[in-house]
């Protein structure tokens, strides 16, 4: 009877944080959809909810803590951000641009100055963990002006101004497909042992922004395909990535038959 109750309890157990699971991944979706808008008012209620459930991980803290920042909550926004960094955020470059954190950067300058320390402090020891840490650098590093050109495109209200920054997003888009080329040809698809979790989903940005080749995206995709079943790749890139290329292949068979 005890073994019964045992079995029961644990049955129970796991059926029960299952559902906690599932709840928290739909609250953390809804958040991050907000967050991409910079609704904070109404995505830091799903987040606070969801982390009742669940202690985040280092993107999901990060991102919190953008909305915070936003918010002008500097406490709740500094709190996690360094929950973010003890967690392994590894992007010091980005969280030094990172325009949703304006309101830390200008009235909590030396604070900012040290959790910015931290960040990079964090970052080297991650890196000497990577087998190409330079390589996951240069990455990042055309990715981040990539996402400052087209943040530049949304807070300019300017027609001429737009005009020339979508120059230059074309200009920046054609110039790290040919790179991403050369890493791919040489590499293959670069591992997560090797650029980093965010070296290698900011290498799977690029190819998604290589819509002008598609049979490139296809090369990427096929690259990716052969890391399946490993922990050296996203699988969830990948998905999106498939996605991308059959949208681009059947918008090209159609424009062709027209």
């Amino acid at each position: 009877m005890k073994l019964f109750l045992i079995i029961c309890c644990s049955f129970l157990s796991t059926v029960s944080n299952a559902q906690s699971d599932s709840i928290y991944q739909t609250l953390i979706a809804k958040a991050s959809l907000l967050h991409l808008q910079k609704n904070y008012k109404n995505a830091i209620p799903y987040y606070e909810e969801a982390f009742q459930l669940q202690k985040p991980d280092a993107l999901t803290a990060y991102k919190a803590a953008g909305m915070y920042s936003l918010d002008s909550n500097a406490h709740k926004a500094f709190q996690y951000l360094q929950l973010s960094i003890e967690t392994g955020w590894t992007e010091a470059d980005w969280l030094s641009f990172d325009p949703y954190f304006d309101y830390l950067r200008n009235v909590y300058p030396e604070k900012w100055k040290h959790i910015t320390e931290e960040a990079l402090l964090a970052e080297s020891q991650y890196e000497k963990r990577l087998q190409l840490p330079i390589i996951r650098k240069e990455i990042n590093l055309m990715t981040l002006n990539d996402q400052k050109l087209r943040y530049q495109k949304i807070q300019t209200k300017n027609d001429s101004i737009r005009k020339s920054i979508n120059k230059q997003i074309r200009e920046s888009d054609w110039s790290n497909m040919n790179r991403a080329k050369e890493i791919i040809k040489q590499y293959g698809w670069l591992k997560i042992s090797q650029i980093g979790k965010d070296g290698q989903n900011n290498l799977w940005l690029i190819v998604q922004h290589a819509d002008q080749d598609v049979l490139f995206q296809q090369t990427a995709l096929k690259a990716m395909q052969k890391l399946q079943g490993t922990n050296e790749i996203s699988m969830e890139n990948f998905a999106f990535l498939y996605d991308r290329v059959q949208c681009n292949l059947n918008y090209n068979n159609y424009t062709v038959r027209r």
